[in-house]
């Protein structure tokens, strides 16, 4: 029978920010379309997010086109019947109204019903025991091989390690890692630092808050209980320096405490990854989650794809200077390419407004960089 070559793209950004590289899939052509639905709630009092989206066949753009879900109604559902409510933000990522937390007396479930009335429901989630320490990341500057033009050359850059302790019972482990900078318009205001620009809006700024795109890595860890109490350093990743730590260079990292049946999905999708294998080849082998659709399949036979986690998570900044790394790097500055002819453009080297990333905050940071 002839083959469809096709990608789950709701994995690209699981989130999630959960980030793991797009994997490509073969499907049947007669195969009924698959839907994947991904995200997690945890006792971390804040906005949650599921991201809805389906298998599409592979396009123009970068290989894929993305097929997100706009139009699904989103419902998070505890043991009691008690509803939180998501709605759709961008590119299939469905938003809590408000901040949202696990509570460790409740089970929770998602429901996602598409718009022709198809219903699709995760199993039942607990709140995880939290870790015998909270998320703890510790940096060191260092240096790695890469290959250039054929040839081992060695690359500086920030090495990033989490420091686990070991409990009385074995633990399952991901972490969330996100990237936080200063970027400057060289061409833009005169301000000399981000505080002389501060409160200004509606107006081109020479300096601002950018969350960058995250790292396509899944980092995972089983944490053995073998010797309750003690601590050891496990390597998260390695950031190369660029001039995104001309100023103030912020990591981020949310360790999530997760059950061990949510651990070995993560797991398997790792390890489909590096095997670059199919979601439905005998080799390495399918990959299923815990999302089944309720309507019409009595059996349960039918499933969606992806994974719906209750976490127990914490968060640890680690904000580095150049100073603090002791380096002392210059950056070419950005220039403004000459207009081939007419009404210049507003260019990003003129106003940093006009840069485009998962988040630019502007002249207005998260409350927790302290701006």
């Amino acid at each position: 029978m002839k083959t469809l070559r096709t990608l789950l793209y709701g994995f690209v950004l699981v989130g999630l920010s959960t980030c793991v590289d797009p994997y490509e899939f073969e499907f049947q052509k007669d195969t009924e379309e698959n839907f994947v639905i991904d995200g997690y709630l945890s006792n971390e009092h804040r906005v949650h997010q599921i991201r809805v989206s389906r298998t599409t066949h592979i396009g123009d753009f970068n290989g894929v086109v993305a097929d997100y879900v706009t139009n699904a109604t989103v419902v998070v559902i505890d043991d009691q019947g008690a509803e939180i409510s998501f709605e759709h933000d961008d590119a299939g990522v469905y938003k809590s109204l408000g901040p949202v937390q696990a509570l460790p007396d409740k089970a929770y479930k998602v429901r996602v019903t598409l718009i022709n009335g198809t219903v699709y429901e995760s199993n039942f989630q607990t709140l995880p025991e939290a870790a015998p320490m909270e998320s703890e990341l510790i940096y060191e500057l260092g240096y790695q091989d890469v290959l250039v033009n054929n040839t081992i050359q060695e690359e500086q850059g920030v090495k990033v390690s989490a420091v686990v302790e070991k409990g009385a019972e074995n633990q399952f482990y991901r972490w969330e890692m996100n990237h936080y900078f200063i970027i400057e318009s060289d061409a833009g205001p005169g301000f000399r630092n981000p505080q002389e620009q501060r409160g200004l809006t509606d107006t081109e700024l020479r300096f601002c808050f950018i969350k960058d795109y995250p790292p396509q890595e899944l980092y995972l860890l089983e944490n053995i209980s073998n010797a309750p109490g003690d601590t050891y350093e496990t390597e998260i990743e390695f950031i190369p320096i660029s001039n995104k730590f001309e100023y103030v260079f912020v990591v981020e990292g949310r360790q999530l405490v997760m059950a061990e049946d949510a651990y070995r999905y993560w797991e398997d999708i790792q390890t489909l990854a590096e095997n670059a294998g199919g979601l439905f080849d005998s080799a390495p082998f399918p990959v299923i989650g815990n999302i089944t659709r309720v309507t019409d399949n009595p059996d349960g036979t039918v499933v969606g794809l992806g994974y719906f986690g209750v976490y127990n998570a914490s968060v640890d900044r680690k904000f580095m200077t150049q100073a603090s790394l002791g380096i002392d790097e210059e950056f070419a500055p950005c220039t403004v390419p000459p207009s081939p002819g007419g009404e210049p453009r507003p260019h990003q080297c003129q106003d940093c407004r006009l840069y485009e990333f998962p988040e630019n905050y502007e002249n207005s940071p998260p409350s927790w960089w302290g701006y």
